[in-house]
């Protein structure tokens, strides 16, 4: 089954999630099961109400619950909407999409009828859609990567798509990707993010994303991009190609200083996570902070121009 971009509106990820509530409408028995020695009933009791109004930490905890411990296969369909609304929405910014994606393995997903996997499908990539065309946005897209190949099994097709994708937001999300795994391409190491799984051949999804990372549609798409655009991200962007086409062959103090970039652009990306946790070089004197994305991309640029302002370290 090919998983490719769908291309829409702004309001095609709400209208996706919106559906979910439509097709999937599986019940709850009366009582599910769950564990006594770490719960009580009012736990199982919460779980019944509206699935709609579920509280976010309510969800966030079933999400970690779901099936192993917490109720069956079948009564996972029934919060299958609101863990992808919160999951996809940031509405529970605790709520890592991995865990819910992971159930749906679990629970055999690719065995539901055709018109819950096709909702589901809608959901996720429209979320990967939204995610690429937002940088440096509020999600980490190594982590809905990972969450996708957890589901999917497979990302050939959305990689495909992703080196094939002009907008210069998904271009820098390719290019932060390199900068971020590139001591890891360099020294042939897995991710240091403990919660890679398994592609459907067997093969690390780790291994599997930076083996496609070093192909020549993702080198040709930053050479692209370089091309494309100001003088601010061009080296950028070309170092990042240099990297792709040969990361062996990259100096270390290069390889650095692409890493160093990609912190620049995570701490970014916590900022707009976290409203009020915005840097000091983008603060406005007298009145609340608007920053504008191309506010964000010249802080990005004016950081990437200062070396060793964030120093080496081991992601979690």
């Amino acid at each position: 089954m090919a998983y490719r971009r769908r291309v829409g509106e702004d309001t095609e990820l709400e209208a996706a999630v919106e559906a979910l509530y439509d097709v999937f409408v599986q019940p709850l028995p009366d009582v599910m099961g769950y564990c006594d020695h770490c719960d009580d009933a009012s736990y199982e009791a919460a779980l019944h109400g509206p699935v709609r109004g579920l509280a976010p930490d309510l969800v966030e905890k079933y999400a970690w619950d779901a099936i192993h411990h917490t109720g069956n296969e079948d009564d996972f369909r029934h919060f299958v909407p609101r863990l992808l609304e919160l999951g996809t929405t940031a509405q529970a910014p605790l709520l890592d999409l991995a865990v819910p994606l992971g159930c749906l393995t679990q629970a055999g997903w690719s065995t539901w009828p055709t018109r819950e996997q096709d909702a589901v499908i809608r959901v996720l990539v429209a979320f990967w859609d939204r995610a690429l065309a937002d940088h440096p946005g509020r999600v980490d897209v190594e982590d809905v990567l990972l969450g996708l190949a957890s589901a999917f099994g497979d990302l050939t097709s959305l990689q495909e798509a992703w080196a094939a994708d002009e907008r210069l937001s998904a271009r820098r999300h390719l290019r932060d990707l390199v900068f971020r795994l590139a001591p890891s391409l360099a020294h042939g190491l897995p991710s240091s993010n403990p919660w890679w799984v398994r592609m459907a051949d067997g093969v690390p999804a780790d291994l599997a994303l930076q083996a496609w990372l070093q192909t020549v549609p993702v080198h040709d798409a930053l050479v692209a991009a370089a091309e494309a655009t100001g003088a601010a991200e061009r080296d950028g962007f070309e170092l990042a190609a240099r990297i792709a086409l040969d990361p062996t062959g990259v100096d270390e103090a290069s390889l650095d200083v692409g890493h160093e970039r990609w912190l620049a652009v995570e701490r970014l990306q916590r900022d707009l996570a976290a409203p009020g946790r915005l840097p000091a070089d983008v603060q406005q004197a007298g009145g609340p902070v608007r920053r504008s994305r191309t506010t964000v991309e010249e802080t990005a640029a004016a950081r990437w121009a200062r070396p060793g302002t964030w120093r080496w370290r081991r992601r979690r």
